[in-house]
């Protein structure tokens, strides 16, 4: 929006017509030229002037007029003192430029003359009233060069000169009056401005909430002068504007000691080094009321060496007290958030109870205790975890949670109520009379007690001392409250998990037991379906474990017990008995194995029977070892009676042996029959080595172990041996060139051969 209130836009103006009708002026120029027959440089100057001037004098015109606002709130009266303006200057303008000959060129107005009143149009009327002067004066000047007959009162030879001479001179008259406005304008303006902005200021000032501001200068070597304070130091330090202005030290005198010095000594570094000062401290209002205050100065140094301090003074008790407050609450937070931590990563409870201790201390308390209740007939309270200063207190405390004198401290009466209990001043507090000089002693000002409870029962209480009076408040209380009862269950917590992994460790140890025993187990519900197998009934039965669950235990019957022994054996266990037998069961693979099996029902807490476990003992090996005991016992007896067989038959060999030899030795026997006596004793020889194994076998005899050759006995054997295989199998035997001798029995390797 163009309203001609500033000089750039005038001058914006004249460069967009001087920039605008440049090149219009060439075509306007020629024409003009050729037609009259004037040079093209004086053409084209007129055309160029007349078209800037057109804009000039039309523009303004237009954008001051074409609004509704143009004439909104003007007057008669200044619509006459308007009117009579324009006329005036239309009777100047046409006795300036109407001549009629050069015989009263004396007596006209001269064109210049004009120019005041223009002047005052603009002072008068603003852009309004000189746009409008300037198109009538512009209109008249070019209408009287026009109809002129003689000479120009501005000279020139030509129509042309002379039209470009009254068009300049309209011009300059225009753009002077339009540059004049506009540069009052301007001034009114930043004149307007400055007065707004110094309301604002001062408005601003007087009206900013819990502070002020004020202006102090200081000569070299003088105190400060207070030369502006804002009208709100009165609701802030009590104090009137006119006071302070009087009386400069006024502020600083109602800093607290050592506030004030520290005050003053910061302020004179700051106006020896021009920097900028922030203070925060305290001081007492005159009505004696302390309060927190932040000052900001900025210093800066005047052209005659005067330092003038731009300050402000904000009361900022209620921020300080907001922050202590929101400290205080972020760190009763971080208390129960470490807390939070510590029941997360504490593996045992006297951890947890220390850990909480020392939280609490370090969130600005001076002793924090716990301690749990003894159910006996004193009703004590043993301490069991404590942090801060404490020394030795808690020995001399003998605190007991019964309803006596001893019992009225707080620990005791937060224990008995399951309530939190305060004092907030132990040395005021009757309650604490039996203890108040040793707390005295320690610095213990107040005190709070807290209820640990189990389920509702309460266990034991936290107890904590401050060296401040008064200082659990509501908030602080149920702060405290929340962390009481998170350490309350985290201990209830670390007791349940404790008892878990017991529970767990004696579970995992009969599991164990039961996956590693080498006797197979089935657990059954009470239908009698498969539940759970160990690996050894998988060993043994050759059934997986997800193959035998959901089945029935019939599974491995070998079919060799009837209906009635399997009756007999689900009678006694349906009425909660428990049953031991032998059974003869079958593999997966077909294969029959004996167990002796005890089945046990087990029973709920109501005494039903809900499932039913049987541990299966593999006997089939002993069995078997029975039975090859029963027949070794068998054998025994078999090679005692051999043995006493042998023996009596080897009494007999030896008679017939001493027989054949004395045989032998008798003369005149044929070459046939000493022959067959040989044969005999041979055959008596084996008949005594056979007699020798019996009495081995029934451990009557040794072996005769001697140096032999294999050759030999093997050759001594051919000829009983073709009778024994028969004279359809023909029998061939080479002997070994180099065959080493062995030590063995004689008897022995020929009982081999015949076997």
């Amino acid at each position: 929006e163009i309203k001609f209130d500033r000089v750039r836009q005038v001058l914006l103006l004249v460069l967009a017509a001087a920039a605008l009708n440049a090149a219009f002026a060439f075509g306007g120029g020629g024409i003009a030229a050729r037609l009259y027959g004037d040079a093209l440089v004086l053409s084209w100057q007129t055309w160029f002037v007349a078209h800037a001037i057109g804009l000039l004098l039309v523009t303004p015109f237009v954008v001051t007029w074409a609004t509704p606002e143009a004439v909104r709130g003007w007057r008669w009266p200044r619509v006459l003192e308007l009117a009579a303006n324009l006329a005036l200057v239309f009777f100047v303008t046409r006795a300036s430029f109407h001549v009629a000959d050069a015989a009263h060129d004396a007596a006209v107005l001269r064109p210049y003359m004009i120019m005041g009143l223009l002047l005052w149009s603009a002072l008068r009327f603003g852009p309004r009233g000189i746009t409008l002067a300037a198109m009538l004066c512009a209109a008249i000047a070019v209408t009287s060069e026009a109809v002129a007959t003689g000479p120009s009162v501005l000279g020139g030879t030509t129509a042309t000169e002379r039209l470009l001479l009254v068009q300049l001179c309209v011009g300059i008259f225009a753009i002077s009056g339009l540059m004049l406005t506009t540069s009052l304008l301007q001034a009114r303006a930043a004149e307007s401005a400055a007065r707004e902005g110094h309301a604002r200021l001062q408005s601003l000032g007087d009206n900013l909430p819990n502070s002020f501001i004020y202006q102090l200068e200081q000569e070299p070597s003088a105190p400060p002068c207070c030369i502006y304070v804002s009208a709100g130091v009165e609701p802030v330090l009590g104090l009137t504007a006119e006071t302070v202005k009087r009386d400069s030290g006024a502020i600083v005198r109602l800093l607290l000691e050592p506030n004030r010095e520290a005050f003053l000594a910061a302020q004179e570094t700051s106006r020896r080094n021009l920097t900028v000062l922030n203070y925060v401290g305290r001081l007492q209002r005159t009505d004696g009321q302390v309060r927190w205050v932040s000052i900001s100065s900025s210093p800066r140094r005047a052209p005659d060496g005067r330092c003038v301090f731009d300050s402000i003074l904000v009361d900022i008790t209620e921020r300080m007290e907001s922050e202590a407050e929101l400290r205080r609450i972020n760190r009763t937070l971080h208390t129960i958030s470490q807390c939070h931590q510590a029941l997360i990563h504490i593996t045992t409870d006297q951890e947890l109870l220390d850990e909480v201790c020392r939280l609490v201390v370090e969130s600005g308390y001076r002793l924090t205790w716990v301690g749990f209740i003894e159910h006996d007939a004193a009703k004590r309270v043993r301490p069991v975890a404590q942090m801060g200063q404490e020394a030795g207190y808690l020995e001399t405390l003998q605190i007991t949670w019964a309803d006596t004198e001893r019992g009225q401290s707080p620990t005791g009466i937060a224990i008995r109520t399951g309530r939190s209990c305060a004092t907030h001043n132990i040395q005021s507090d009757p309650s604490f009379g039996s203890w108040r000089a040793e707390a005295a002693k320690q610095g213990y000002v107040s005190a709070l007690a807290l209820p640990l409870r189990d389920k509702q029962e309460v266990f034991g209480s936290i107890s904590i001392y401050s060296e401040k009076p008064d200082a659990f408040d509501p908030r602080e209380v149920a702060f405290l409250t929340k962390l009481a009862d998170d350490l309350a269950f985290g201990i209830t917590v670390l007791r349940t998990r404790a008892e878990h992994r017991r529970v767990e460790e004696r579970d995992a140890r009969l599991s164990m037991a039961v996956e590693q025993s080498s006797e197979s187990m089935i657990i059954t519900d009470r239908n009698a379906n498969i539940l759970y197998v160990n690996p050894a009934f998988e060993r043994l039965t050759g059934y997986t474990r997800e193959e035998a669950i959901g089945r029935k235990p019939g599974l491995i019957k070998s079919g060799q017990h009837g209906a009635s022994f399997y009756r007999s054996m689900w009678d006694r266990l349906s009425r909660g008995e428990a049953w031991r037998g032998h059974i003869s069961n079958r593999t997966k693979d077909g294969r029959l194995f004996e167990e002796d099996v005890a089945i046990s029902p087990v029973c709920n807490p109501a005494g039903e029977i809900v499932s039913y476990v049987s541990v299966h003992r593999d006997v089939t090996q002993e069995r078997q070892i029975r039975e090859q005991l029963r027949q070794t016992q068998k054998m025994e007896a078999i090679g005692q009676l051999a043995g006493g067989i042998a023996h009596d038959y080897n009494n007999i060999l030896v008679g017939f042996m001493i027989q054949l030899g004395l045989m032998q030795r008798t003369p005149g026997l044929g070459p046939e029959i000493h022959q067959g006596l040989k044969e005999l004793e041979a055959e008596a020889q084996r008949a005594a080595s056979l007699t020798r194994q019996l009495l081995m076998l029934s451990r009557r005899s040794v072996l005769e172990v001697k140096t032999l050759d294999l050759n030999d006995v093997v050759t001594g054997l051919l000829k009983i041996l073709g009778r024994l295989i028969g004279e359809h199998i023909v029998l061939q035997f080479r002997r070994h060139p180099a065959l080493p001798p062995v030590e063995a029995d004689t008897g022995m390797i020929e009982q081999v051969l015949m076997n």
